[in-house]
C-alpha cells in the first residue's frame, strides 16, 4: 500500500525517489510473503525495480506536462516554415510533394500504427474518406524518433531494408543477418547521441526496449554455450528466454538469461515464476504510486532528483561486450531469427 502522506511531512516535501524506494520495498516484501522460494532473488533485483518505477513515473509526468498533440498536416507545414527563404523551386516542391510520403511512413512505423491504419481503413468503408486521417497524430517527444526513422525510410541503405523486413508481414526476419541488426540498432544511437534531447536515457531506453539487441546478444551467448549439451530441447530454450523481452528492466534482465537453468526443470518453473511475479510487482508498484501522485495534486517533477534520473538506462547500463564470433556464431544467430519468425507466422495465423 502505498502511503499518502509521505508526499509532505510537517510541512516538508520529500524527494520523490525516497517515496518510491520505500513504498516499493513494501510492495515487494508483501510478495516474498506468498513466494517465500524468491525472496534471495527478489532482493537480489529490488534495486533495479525500485529505480525502473521510479523511471516510469518521471517519464509520464514528463510526457503529461509537455506532451502536446500535433497532426501530421501541422508536422508538414511547420517543415514547409522552415525551409530557408534562398531554398530552390525544386526544394520547395520536394518539401510540399513530402506530405502523402510522411502519411505513408507514420502508417508503417511500427506495428501498433499499422493496427491503427486498418481500424482507420473499417471505418472508411463505413464513414468515408473523412475518417481516414482521423487519429494520425504525433506527440511533440515522438518527433525526434519520427524523423530518424522516416530518414532510413527514406534511404536506399541496409539500415532501411532490415526495417523493412522487421516491418513486414511475410516473414521476412529469417533473412537478417547479424551485421543488420547491428547497424540498424548504431544508426539510431548515433541519433540520440547527436540530439539536443535534455533527457537521452528516455530514447535509449525506448530504443532498446524495443529492438532487444543487447538481450539478443545474451540470449545468442547463452545459447552457444548450451546448444551442445544432452537432452537440448532448441525450441523449448528460445521460447523461454524470449519471455525476458517482457521485462522492461534493461540494467537487469540479463541476468535472467544469465541464470536460466534449462537442464533443471524444477528450477526453471522458479525461474519463469520469478519472471512473472517480479513483472507483477512492477505493475502494483506503477499504479500504486501513480494513483497517489494523482490524488495527491503534486507535481513530482518539481521533486525530482534530476542527476539520479538520467543515469537511469544510459547504454553503458545495459549494453553487453558481446561479439560475433567470439561470443557465439552466425548460425546461432539464424537459429534465432527463425524462430522469431516462426513464432510471429503462428501470431499472424490466431489474428
Amino acid at each position: 500500500m502505498v502511503i499518502f502522506i509521505f508526499f509532505m511531512q510537517e510541512g516538508v516535501i520529500r524527494i520523490f525517489y525516497s517515496i518510491v524506494n520505500k513504498n516499493v520495498k513494501g510492495i515487494i516484501d508483501a510478495a516474498i510473503v506468498y513466494n517465500p522460494i524468491l525472496v534471495q532473488k527478489l532482493q537480489k533485483s529490488s534495486r533495479a525495480i525500485i529505480d525502473h518505477v521510479y523511471f516510469h513515473c518521471i517519464v509520464y509526468a514528463l510526457q503529461e506536462k509537455y506532451g502536446d498533440d500535433l497532426s501530421i498536416s501541422q508536422y508538414h507545414s511547420n517543415k514547409m516554415k522552415d525551409l530557408s527563404s534562398d531554398a530552390s523551386m525544386d526544394e520547395v516542391d520536394e518539401a510540399e510533394n513530402q506530405y502523402e510520403r510522411l502519411v505513408d511512413y507514420y502508417n508503417t512505423l511500427n506495428h501498433h500504427n499499422k493496427d491503427k491504419l486498418e481500424e482507420r481503413r473499417k471505418q472508411e468503408k463505413q464513414k468515408g474518406k473523412s475518417a481516414r486521417y482521423k487519429g494520425i497524430e504525433l506527440k511533440s517527444y515522438q518527433i525526434p524518433e519520427f524523423e530518424s526513422l522516416v530518414k532510413i525510410k527514406g534511404d536506399n541503405s541496409k539500415e532501411k531494408t532490415y526495417y523493412k523486413r522487421i516491418m513486414s508481414d511475410k516473414g521476412y526476419i529469417y533473412l537478417t543477418k547479424y551485421k543488420d541488426i547491428q547497424r540498424f540498432n548504431q544508426q539510431l544511437l548515433h541519433d540520440i547521441d547527436e540530439s539536443e534531447d535534455s533527457n537521452p536515457n528516455i530514447r535509449y531506453y525506448k530504443l532498446e526496449k524495443a529492438l532487444n539487441f543487447e538481450l539478443f546478444k545474451s540470449i545468442l551467448k547463452k545459447l552457444n554455450a548450451c546448444k551442445g549439451e544432452v537432452n537440448f530441447d532448441k525450441d523449448s530454450f528460445l521460447h523461454d528466454l524470449l519471455m525476458v523481452t517482457q521485462s522492461p528492466l534493461l540494467s537487469y534482465r540479463h541476468q535472467y538469461i544469465d541464470n536460466y537453468p534449462f537442464h533443471h526443470e524444477v528450477d526453471v518453473k522458479v525461474w519463469k515464476r520469478e519472471l512473472s511475479v517480479t513483472n507483477e510487482i512492477l505493475a502494483q508498484s506503477i499504479v500504486a504510486i501513480q494513483t497517489a501522485i494523482d490524488r495527491s495534486g503534486v507535481d513530482i517533477l518539481e521533486r525530482v532528483s534530476w542527476d539520479r534520473f538520467k543515469s537511469i538506462y544510459l547504454p553503458g547500463t545495459y549494453q553487453r561486450d558481446y561479439k560475433l564470433r567470439k561470443d557465439f556464431n552466425a548460425d546461432d544467430f539464424n537459429t534465432l531469427m527463425n524462430y522469431i519468425d516462426k513464432q510471429n507466422a503462428n501470431l499472424r495465423k490466431q489474428k
